[in-house]
């Protein structure tokens, strides 16, 4: 790797932005920020897609491989296909309301409580701080990748649950609640399963 072009590149990516700052945005202690910056260490491949995703520049960039700075805002953007399938899986699963109209507009009206939590303070924070955003995004909304969306019946039918979703503060309690769902869902599959008669195996 070329010391110097990557050194020089850091320092364009950073900015304005003060050690102490670039530190934190990078989960990094300010001392090997330092020592990126002056060359006497290099970094890391982790190092390096990290300020790619903080500061959306391109690896291949950071490393003097290409003259094209920032990543491609298309990168990873889900088909009409995907989105399509996603909506009416959970209008399918009645986590939001899908609203038609005799002229044919579409409005979406969610109806999943932890659905509509974790929307509204990603919508909060992109609005405030967009790095700080993408901070929640990759690392504290991480926490839901793998947990599939509750069936709507639950919400409403588990009486509790809405208020723990109320009481939570954070991310961990959300999930905690999350895990309160799932039993939920587990004891309501148990009773909706059909009694074995005497003679069924």
């Amino acid at each position: 790797m070329e010391t110097e072009i990557i050194k020089k590149r850091l320092k364009e990516t950073f900015g304005e932005d003060v050690q102490k700052i670039v530190a934190a945005k990078l989960h990094m202690s300010q001392s090997a920020i330092s020592k990126m910056l002056s060359g006497v260490q290099l970094p890391t491949a982790e190092v390096l897609e990290n300020v790619s995703k903080s500061y959306g520049v391109s690896v291949d960039w950071l490393l003097g491989l290409s003259d094209d700075r920032f990543l491609s805002r298309r990168l990873n953007m889900p088909t009409y296909g995907d989105a399509v399938k996603i909506i009416l899986d959970l209008d399918a699963l009645c986590a939001i309301d899908i609203l038609m109209d005799s002229d044919e507009n579409i409005g979406l009206k969610l109806e999943d409580p932890l659905l509509k939590r974790l929307l509204s303070k990603g919508n909060k924070l992109k609005r405030v701080d967009h790095d700080y955003y993408r901070s929640w995004r990759d690392k504290r909304l991480s926490e839901f990748n793998g947990k599939e969306v509750i069936d709507g019946f639950i919400w409403n039918e588990a009486g509790d649950l809405g208020f723990y979703l109320r009481e939570a503060e954070n991310e961990e309690d959300l999930a905690e609640v999350y895990q309160m769902a799932v039993k939920e869902e587990q004891k309501y599959e148990r009773l909706a399963k059909p009694d074995p008669g005497p003679f069924d195996k």
